[in-house]
């Protein structure tokens, strides 16, 4: 018999185990198993403005925080380091984690670069 605990975590129940004596031993064993992915905090796309005649710009960020509800959680896979050189245009950047029962998360964000007048840019976003 399974039945659900919530916040992923599921129950097992009892199971009877004959061994080579008279009577039948009962065990109670208890599974705890994690069903639910870590949860990564929210990343805000980016967008870098570059003087005209320039085509890249580096791009920081603080790289997203993940919690899970059981385990420990591990970075598998980014696509793009903090301080990296992006070109003109928009690029996803992507972070992949996993918890220790293998569920996984996405945290992901694009990061634009175009070219233009800086100053009329921060204008437009003060006047906004």
């Amino acid at each position: 018999m399974t039945k659900s605990l919530g916040g992923g975590l599921i129950f097992c129940d009892v199971f009877s185990l004959s061994i080579l004596l008279p009577a039948t031993i009962n065990l109670k064993l208890l599974f705890l198993v994690d069903i639910d992915p870590p949860t990564c905090s929210s990343s805000n796309d980016i967008t870098r403005i570059v003087a005209q005649g320039t085509d890249n710009a580096a791009v920081y960020w603080n790289e997203p925080a993940v919690t899970d509800n059981c385990n420990k959680t591990f970075l598998v896979l980014r696509s793009h380091d903090p301080g990296g050189v992006f070109f003109l245009g928009t690029t996803e950047v992507s972070y992949n984690f996993s918890d220790e029962s293998g569920n996984t998360v996405a945290c992901l964000f694009n990061v634009t670069v175009f070219e233009g007048n800086v100053a009329n840019h921060i204008m437009v976003y003060i006047l906004n």
